[in-house]
């Protein structure tokens, strides 16, 4: 017997696997690990993923979806702060706004005042762009370094969880 098979994947935005379940930071230094590139598929002879960037084709729609480019980093964008699957979240959207912004900022991004098509039905967000190459180079060695600008972020509480985690690490 022979099916064919038609697999359609709507791409989540957490994407790093450092923060499961939270748009953030890493999975921005996560996305510009390949920007630019072509969107790559592919099994290698151990059945291994030749290349992981297609998890970063977050926008797969239209003529951009062949490679990882402003749509996705719109996406991306769009996503940081807002996605978390824990219903306990309670930030403001005041909040979220905020620590979007610094991390944008952190990375040498910027909205440019154009809109770009990220959806299958013409659905648009705002561009954004790359406008410090150099402070973007350093954000990704350092994704959570936008903290340290932010006395705000600097005084936030730490859940419990979170310090077991790291003693048990």
């Amino acid at each position: 017997m022979r099916s064919t098979m038609l697999a359609v994947q709507w791409p989540s935005s957490d994407i790093s696997g450092t923060s499961p379940r939270f748009t953030d930071a890493p999975d921005l230094a996560h996305y510009y690990s390949f920007h630019g590139q072509p969107v790559v598929w592919g099994f290698d002879s151990d059945g291994g993923q030749v290349n992981r960037n297609y998890q970063c084709n977050v926008a797969p729609f239209g003529s951009s979806s062949l490679f990882l480019d402003g749509a996705d980093l719109a996406v991306m964008s769009a996503k940081l702060g807002v996605n978390n699957c824990d219903v306990s979240k309670t930030a403001t959207s005041e909040a979220v706004a905020s620590e979007r912004d610094a991390i944008l900022n952190w990375f040498g991004v910027a909205a440019t005042g154009g809109m770009i098509e990220v959806g299958p039905n013409g659905e648009t967000l705002p561009e954004y762009a790359i406008v410090d190459v150099e402070q973007n180079r350093r954000a990704i060695q350092d994704p959570y370094g936008y903290r340290k600008m932010n006395p705000a972020t600097l005084a936030e509480e730490i859940p419990w969880g979170r310090v077991k985690q790291l003693y048990r690490d």
